[in-house]
């Protein structure tokens, strides 16, 4: 297996008497998409917040492209993407002021992005049909999101760090964004994405994991953690009524059975998908 790109070993973070994270721990190997899901107060901001080095964690080890953010801050820093679920930019500059600035912060203060880098920001400034020369103060939230996109994507870097990054973008644009992604991961980033749209996460993420009140609570392959949901079954009963039941797998057999000698009808059966498992960790 390839050397992990992002990692997380057994971190933990209080906030006074609050323990926020417990023994939380990633790993993303290059090429590859880690949907990271849980509600807010979760810890998923937290756990980013000491990946980029933004606050200290108490205890565990961190790792970006090979450097440690709590020792080298700026080298962990250089080689990654970083798209927040908010942000506040420069309103005085335009959007392509924005992005040949976070290049130079990137690169170093005086340097320049590189000709390959300019020529795939055209591409994606085309492609997520912005106006470069507008002022970031004229843009709506959704233009704001994707100049920080665009950045981004752009960026030759190896991480690339996703909290909420579709917050305000329109169906179309999305598609847009979810095409790049997967570009960037055939391409060897490995990509750790925080959101809340779970049909999102089930459709671009490679491995999934599910934080719940600061605990890791399950964590894998998205195949396999679809899996563990077992099948989804829906059916009208002989009085008209919704039947909605979660079943494993080896149980199917016996539940159709039953269903149908009940004089149940319009029988759906489907694997479970990634929310109906999110929120069977959360009912628990």
């Amino acid at each position: 297996m390839n050397k992990p790109i992002i990692s997380i070993n057994n971190l933990v973070k209080s906030f006074r008497t609050t323990q926020v994270l417990k023994d939380i721990s990633l790993m993303i190997p290059p090429g590859s998409i880690h949907g990271f899901l849980g509600p807010n107060g979760a810890g998923k901001s937290t756990t980013i917040r000491c990946l980029l080095g933004f606050i200290r964690p108490d205890s565990g080890t961190i790792s970006l492209s090979g450097h440690d953010p709590t020792i080298n801050l700026s080298l962990a820093r250089k080689n990654t993407s970083f798209v927040p679920s908010d942000s506040h930019l420069w309103p005085q500059l335009t959007g392509g002021q924005i992005i040949d600035t976070l290049a130079r912060i990137r690169h170093g203060h005086n340097s320049k992005p590189l000709q390959a880098e300019r020529a795939r920001i055209s591409e994606l400034i085309d492609d997520f049909d912005v106006d470069p020369s507008k002022k970031m103060r004229t843009y709506s939230r959704g233009n704001k999101q994707k100049m920080l996109l665009i950045s981004a994507l752009a960026a030759p870097t190896a991480a690339i760090i996703l909290d909420e990054p579709t917050s305000g973008l329109d169906p179309l644009i999305q598609h847009v964004f979810k095409a790049w992604l997967i570009k960037r991961r055939n391409e060897g980033a490995a990509i750790l994405m925080s959101s809340h749209i779970f049909s999102e996460i089930q459709e671009l993420a490679d491995e999934i994991s599910i934080i719940r009140q600061g605990y890791i609570v399950e964590s894998g392959p998205k195949d396999t953690l679809t899996h563990l949901g077992g099948m989804h079954i829906r059916a009208v009963d002989s009085r008209g009524q919704h039947i909605e039941e979660f079943v494993a797998p080896k149980l199917v057999n016996t539940t159709l059975t039953r269903l149908i000698n009940q004089g149940a009808h319009s029988i759906r059966c489907e694997p479970a998908h990634l929310e109906d498992l999110f929120l069977k960790f959360y009912e628990r």
